[in-house]
């Protein structure tokens, strides 16, 4: 009898095949038929699991479960690729088998990319959130400006006028309201002059796709209108030259047109970036560069234990390295793209909306700037800078120092003596910085850039610029102070060239709602100085339910010069955009409209006698008020 799974040859009796465990048939004929137990289940359980042994002859095999020694084989290797694998990980994240040089490169890299990426991120959220809505939606935005101004001390100001007029400023704003349809570019504009919060004289501008209108109520009760393309034959009937004409736009450009101008791919950022650390990589030698571990910096009142890597590039390195690089930006395609063609796209987007840009005519400046010019030109520029850094020394060559906390950097050091066959002192150049963000609630900045020469009898022997930034943050709100400082010492000038600290505020109740405040003190001048103090507070805010959002910026001032006359008092600057608001165009018709664009000269001859017969009898409504500014100047 044989098997029926697997085919084995079965000696009579057994109830499970030797070689693969399967059930035999015997149990279902009556000769070898096992009487059945008393308790049937238990009877089948047993059976499959293999440990039913009843009436079998003790010869009989016990089928057994296979591949034991093949599984556990198996796991085994598995656990050995698996500690492999994490150990490798951690050797290539954890630098244990980089060299020196690459693991500077590599922090070098990363900052840089850091650094960009921020930027990237800055700049996207604030054009989603701020530019974006106002180039696609409908939308009106207020904005309001005032003076608050002491006019006392002006010399030449009547001292009995300027309390009045300073009075009168500070009761005076303007007023610009905008309600625009960006995509089907049409727009209303109302400019307004106002004394206490009453409207003194205002002025219309409307403009849609071609045509542009105008209305000073006040003035005129007509709208002055004029197809865009007719604003040059328009300045030439009132007497303006050809060469003004021409540089009035026939096409006023929207934000969203700029923005399109300029294309900026990350992929060949990225791509032209990696080129020119492909240049460092191949022009670093490993001998150049060392690393100490567990070197203390001092971050204003933090030490940190960082490490410190340190290169060291003979003269010929740093100008081989200038050169390789101004190469790769001359064949890169990508630099050109980033950089010559999106001025192009610019430069022709003002010349198609009629802007007068010099060497933009018949595509004299596209063909000078194409992709075989430009390469040409950057070859010539390599081949001249070349030249020129024969004439330039650099005797120590150049020593700088980075220090890393993990794969950030908080501190450079950058020193180098220049020197030039005119100059045997030459310049020395050292640079310094330090700075950490976010660390144990700290933003810290710290720069000094310094430039020196041994020239005793120099004029200019050394200027310092030395700048700081150092704020708290707790909770919502980041406080401390900012200060800038310059510094000059020479034969006949030792002095501060200028010096500003200020005070910084910030608060916020969430990321649509914050408050700035900047108190500064400036001292500058040469040869004379003056000084100005104030505060500058920024306040965002936004009401999403009204779909609004405001910033309202005051800026106070009180100016002290050593000579001349002192100002103080403040501007106001504040402003109102409300999203997805509805407004229409008013009828412009030929009953309540005049086109100027093609009126001759009779009868815009006509129109100007009317404004100007209108404009003496407003200014005879006014003459209360004109006659206080007529004392402004007594």
């Amino acid at each position: 009898m044989f098997c029926e799974n697997c085919g084995f040859k079965l000696d009579d009796g057994l109830l499970f095949c030797p070689n693969c465990g399967v059930r035999t048939q015997n149990l279902n004929t009556d000769e070898n038929k096992t009487p059945q137990p008393e308790n049937h289940d238990l009877f089948i359980d047993q059976c499959n699991t293999g440990t039913y042994i009843q009436n079998i002859p003790s010869t009989t095999p016990i089928p057994k479960k296979r591949f034991t020694k093949k599984l556990v084989l198996i796991c085994s290797i598995l656990v050995i690729v698996l500690a492999a694998g994490c150990f490798g990980i951690y050797a290539f994240t954890s630098d244990m088998f980089k060299s020196t040089k690459s693991i500077y490169l590599e922090i070098e890299s990363k900052n840089i990319m850091k650094s960009i990426n921020s930027v990237r991120s800055s700049l996207k959220d604030n054009y989603n959130e701020n530019i974006k809505p106002l180039l696609e939606k409908k939308h009106e935005t207020k904005t309001k400006l005032s003076l608050d101004m002491d006019l006392s001390s002006i010399p030449g100001i009547d001292s009995s006028a300027a309390p009045q007029v300073s009075k009168l400023l500070k009761n005076i704003d303007l007023t610009i309201d905008t309600k625009s349809n960006p995509l089907n570019e049409q727009s209303i504009t109302n400019l307004a002059l106002n004394i206490k919060n009453n409207k003194f004289i205002a002025a219309d501008i409307i403009q849609n796709k071609n045509r542009l209108a105008a209305s000073i109520p006040d003035l005129y009760n007509k709208y002055l209108t004029l197809d865009k393309k007719d604003i040059n034959k328009f300045l030439d009937n009132i007497g303006l030259n050809n060469n003004m004409g021409t540089n009035i736009p026939s096409k006023f450009l929207s934000g969203l047109d700029i923005y399109n101008a300029i294309k900026v791919d990350d992929k060949e950022l990225d791509g032209l970036l990696r080129e020119f650390g492909k240049v460092m990589e191949e022009s670093i030698q490993d001998n150049q560069i060392t690393e100490e571990d567990d070197v203390a910096i001092k971050v204003n009142d933090l030490n940190i234990n960082c490490r410190k890597f340190t290169l060291n590039l003979d003269e010929s390195t740093v100008k081989s390295i200038i050169l390789k690089l101004v190469d790769t930006a001359g064949q890169n395609e990508a630099f050109y793209n980033l950089t010559v063609k999106n001025i192009l796209n610019i430069l022709k987007l003002y010349e198609d909306a009629g802007y007068n840009i010099a060497g933009t005519g018949d595509n004299k400046l596209e063909s000078i700037l194409s992709k075989d010019n430009f390469k040409k030109g950057m070859s010539s520029f390599r081949d001249q800078l070349k030249s020129a850094l024969k004439d330039v020394s650099i005797p120590g060559g150049l020593k700088m120092s980075i220090y890393a906390k993990g794969h950030t950097i908080i501190g450079r050091t950058l020193d180098a003596t220049i020197k030039t066959s005119d100059s045997e002192e030459g310049i020395k150049l050292d640079l310094n910085y330090n700075g950490v963000s976010n660390y144990n609630s700290r933003n810290i900045s710290n720069l000094e850039l310094k430039l020196s020469s041994p020239d005793t009898q120099s004029d200019m022997q050394e200027l310092d610029l030395r700048y700081s930034y150092d704020t708290t943050i707790s909770k919502d709100i980041e406080s401390g102070n900012a200060s800038l400082v310059v510094d000059g010492k020479g034969n006949s000038l030792n002095r501060s060239l200028l010096k500003a600290d200020i005070k910084i505020n910030k608060s916020s109740t969430d990321t649509k709602s914050q408050k700035y405040t900047y108190n500064y003190d400036i001292s500058f001048g040469m040869p004379e100085q003056a000084s100005i103090t104030g505060a500058i507070d920024i306040n965002t805010w936004q009401k999403n339910k009204e779909k609004t959002s405001g910033r309202d910026i005051k800026l106070s001032y009180d100016y002290k010069p050593d000579l001349g006359p002192k100002l103080k008092g403040s501007i106001n600057i504040n402003t109102e955009t409300t999203l997805d608001t509805n407004f229409k165009l008013p009828d412009i018709n030929s009953s309540n409209s005049v086109d100027i664009g093609n009126a001759d000269q009779n009868e815009l001859s006509s129109i100007g006698k009317e404004i100007t017969n209108s404009l003496q009898d407003f200014l005879l409504k006014k003459q209360d008020l004109l006659r206080i500014l007529g004392e402004f100047g007594t």
